[in-house]
């Protein structure tokens, strides 16, 4: 049986969200628990996550802000340069239609989380995105986001020509688009996804080089392509590593998989979530106890072990030794090798 990638994205595409986040103050640790990677990740493009984190996630940065608008105004700002990830695309003049297919290509390319289509019938042009069926309902908050994003794209095309009653949006969920975006009478109700209509001689249109927002540096995503799922696993296993409750079910709902997909998916890469939580927990543990400077106590509970001799049993099994004995013979000088 073929095995279809889960659709996902680039943390270059969050990377807008997790800024302005950090800016109100949410704490860079609860930002990365939220996706599921390790703090460390949360500005590395190779980092992919599933589709349907990023849409939840999307959510709940809205709800932190306080802000049903949210995603809309983010996707304008990312718009007019806050997006390191489209600045390579406008480093040069580009016309709407330039821009629209080059959009249609990448989206491709990175993650199988949209798709978007270009219709042009008559005077009219109707700008698609599509979404997998897989996508869950909160990948409205991502539909706002584009909306946002290519409207604001629209304006800066059009300038003074730019009339916001020849624009249409359709959307699943109306209450997400602001009114100083586009009106109440310009955004009408649909199926999943999204759908901007307006003027085909728009596509004409051209937009200006783009200038980075502050803070913000170019980054080409056609570059960035996602790791296998083992990968993206040992990265989630590893940030909740002291977690002894930290089972399957969880893992699959952070990765945005079925648990009986994931199980299918690691299975076929000849490993398992117990094995790979072993193999990190017995890394984490070597390292912890190799460095010598935290009593066992703490290292086992760290690593999720109700008592430090069911800790000693496991690394005994693992490496030959007792933790304070293999502790004494790297590192003498050790807090645990002065205990003895």
């Amino acid at each position: 049986m073929e095995h279809r990638k889960q659709p996902s994205q680039s943390i270059l595409f969050l990377q807008p969200f997790v800024d302005d986040l950090l800016r109100r103050n949410m704490e860079e640790a609860r930002i990365a628990r939220q996706l599921g990677v390790d703090p460390e990740n949360l500005k590395k493009p190779t980092t992919f996550v599933p589709a349907n984190v990023v849409y939840s996630f999307l959510g709940w940065g809205s709800e932190v802000a306080g802000d049903c608008g949210y995603c809309a105004r983010m996707g304008s700002y990312m718009a007019q340069g806050g997006w390191a990830a489209i600045l390579p695309m406008f480093a040069e003049k580009i016309t709407v239609l330039e821009c629209f297919l080059q959009f249609c290509a990448t989206a491709e390319d990175q993650g199988g989380s949209a798709i978007y289509r270009l219709d042009v019938q008559g005077r009219i042009a109707l700008w698609k995105l599509f979404r997998p069926k897989s996508a869950s309902s909160d990948a409205r908050f991502a539909d706002a986001v584009a909306i946002g994003f290519f409207v604001e794209l629209l304006k800066q095309a059009m300038a003074e020509a730019y009339r916001v009653s020849d624009v249409v949006a359709v959307t699943s969920d109306q209450s997400l688009i602001p009114d100083d975006l586009l009106p109440k009478t310009s955004v009408l109700h649909g199926s999943e996804g999204m759908t901007l209509r307006f003027p085909a001689r728009w596509l004409a249109g051209t937009i200006g080089t783009m200038q980075p927002a502050a803070g913000v540096c170019p980054a080409n995503l056609s570059k960035y392509q996602p790791e296998d799922i083992p990968t993206r696993v040992r990265e989630v296993v590893r940030q909740r590593i002291s977690d002894p409750g930290f089972n399957l079910e969880e893992l699959a709902n952070t990765m945005g998989l079925k648990p009986w997909n994931l199980q299918r998916e690691l299975k076929a890469a000849g490993t398992s979530f117990h094995r790979i939580r072993n193999d990190i927990c017995k890394e984490v543990a070597i390292e912890q106890v190799e460095a010598g400077s935290e009593p066992i106590a703490d290292i086992a509970a760290s690593l999720g072990y109700s008592t430090a001799s069911n800790f000693s049993r496991a690394f005994r099994k693992w490496t030959g030794a007792t933790p304070r004995r293999f502790c004494s013979e790297r590192n003498p000088g050790s807090v645990e090798a002065e205990r003895q």
